[in-house]
């Protein structure tokens, strides 16, 4: 039975060719400033968006042109008549020559997409989403209104059409075909009037096919650093007196620290600014260590 798990194949292979974080499930549709949680089988649970949760204006710039991306692993070969190359140079011969193409996946956990008519939409101001963001995320004497581990969607990738290939099994394959007629999973490969339908799939292969989709996306998340409680004995850690939990907002795709919300005083479930002082030298009245 396979191991592999092809939203993992999915997101990976997105992270490394995008420097994105991959929509799942792939037809979940994204905005700028939807904001939810990312579930722990990688699912975006959304619960809403800033502008009609919370009445926050995002202006937004969109790319003015629209790209075709296309990538396959290896362990894909991509062929049509004599031509054998990337997923861009078959999809040409196919549009030409009016005939079939075929993808061969040699090895579990290979995968190959190609999405067409995609534009990036993203805010204006990214420093002004982030301070918004970072003022939702913090607690007003009671709860915040963005709670930990909140992701907000700062970038979206928009695709007209496009399709996902994972193989779940060895030597799966796939045809494409030209067809005159639109089916229910037909997508077009290339920038012509031609539909092209995915066809013949193998049982070792995952296919997904959409369109108006949002396959990649950017945001981030609010999470918290533990601080530490003092000790009877400081000198046995080190530690000499007391530090609060840190909000933060992370780049979701790197994990990186981008904005500083501010401290969790767990003493008294108080929040403090970014920029109020946070330590503290002697030992909390309440501790008894």
């Amino acid at each position: 039975m396979s191991t592999i798990t092809p939203k993992d194949v999915w997101q990976d292979a997105v992270r490394q060719t995008r420097g994105m974080k991959a929509t799942w499930p792939l037809d979940t549709r994204l905005e700028v400033g939807t904001f939810g949680y990312v579930n722990a089988d990688g699912a975006f649970a959304k619960q809403g968006t800033l502008t009609s949760k919370f009445g926050l204006d995002i202006d937004l710039v969109e790319s003015d042109h629209q790209d075709v991306l296309a990538w396959k692993s290896e362990g894909v070969d991509s062929s049509v008549g004599r031509v054998h190359g990337d997923l861009g140079q078959v999809v040409s011969a196919v549009a030409k020559a009016g005939v079939g193409a075929e993808l061969s996946f040699r090895r579990e956990g290979a995968i190959a997409y190609r999405f067409e008519g995609v534009s990036l939409t993203a805010p204006k101001d990214d420093q002004a989403l982030l301070a918004n963001i970072a003022e939702l995320g913090r607690p007003h004497g009671g709860d915040a209104r963005l709670g930990l581990h909140t992701v907000v969607v700062s970038q979206v990738a928009r695709a007209e059409r496009g399709f996902v290939l994972v193989a779940i099994g060895r030597n799966a394959s796939a045809a494409v075909t030209l067809s005159a007629e639109i089916a229910p999973t037909a997508f077009p490969l290339a920038s012509t009037d031609v539909d092209v339908q995915l066809a013949n799939c193998s049982e070792g292969l995952l296919p997904f096919t959409g369109k108006a989709i949002t396959p990649f996306f950017r945001g981030y998340e609010i999470r918290r650093r533990f601080g530490f409680l003092p000790q009877k004995d400081p000198g046995a850690y080190g530690y000499t007196g007391y530090q609060p939990s840190e909000l933060y907002l992370a780049n979701l795709v790197t994990d990186e620290e981008v904005a500083l919300i501010g401290y969790h005083d767990e003493r008294g479930g108080r929040t403090l600014r970014a920029g109020d002082e946070p330590w503290l030298d002697e030992t909390p009245e309440w501790y008894d260590g």
